[in-house]
């Protein structure tokens, strides 16, 4: 059953990207090919990425094409899509990893205090905390922090990443305010 609701949730997401992106204003190709582009070379773009057919077969060659593992190439870089999604993946798994380690020790910490003190000030003080820590919308919450612990006060680096093969100390740091922010908790989806 809920396997049947994911690939029906899978397929409406992927109909909401496809109608999203032909809803743009413009041509495709013309952007593809520039402003000063010869209309064979338009027509030329538009025949390879299948832009003349209707937009049910642009549809359907699209879901082959992902289902198939051709997420196309980037528009900047000519760089398959596959290649700079594998590239980054390890980032995001260490940064998830840690993100979940920081929200298991936060939630138990605040679990522990508001057992213990269950009633009293602190079980307020905890739980009126988590409240204000759930309605901060991770962005902003990120770009405050950004913008106050890194660029003002210099505690945590920017931006960038360290691999952590290459040093796992500096690595753990550059993660840790992503971490953090991420890790807090954010309201169920």
């Amino acid at each position: 059953m809920r396997a049947g609701q994911g690939l029906v949730t899978l397929l409406l997401a992927s109909v909401v990207v496809f109608a999203g992106v032909r809803a743009l204003p413009g041509d495709p190709a013309l952007a593809l090919a520039g402003e000063e582009a010869t209309p064979e070379t338009v027509a030329a773009i538009r025949d390879r990425l299948g832009l003349d057919g209707s937009l049910v077969e642009q549809y359907l060659r699209f879901l082959g094409s992902a289902l198939t593992g051709d997420l196309g190439e980037s528009t900047r870089t000519g760089t398959p899509v596959t290649e700079l999604i594998a590239a980054t993946l390890p980032v995001t798994a260490w940064l998830s990893l840690y993100a979940i380690v920081v929200a298991v020790a936060a939630g138990m910490a605040a679990g522990t205090l508001a057992a213990v003190y269950r009633g009293r000030g602190v079980d307020a003080a905890v739980s009126g905390l988590s409240l204000v820590s759930l309605s901060v919308p991770n962005f902003w919450l990120g770009l405050l922090a950004i913008l106050y612990l890194a660029v003002g006060l210099g505690l945590f680096p920017a931006s960038g990443y360290v691999a952590v093969t290459e040093d796992p100390l500096r690595a753990l740091w550059h993660l840790t305010l992503p971490a953090l922010i991420l890790g807090r908790g954010s309201p169920p989806s």
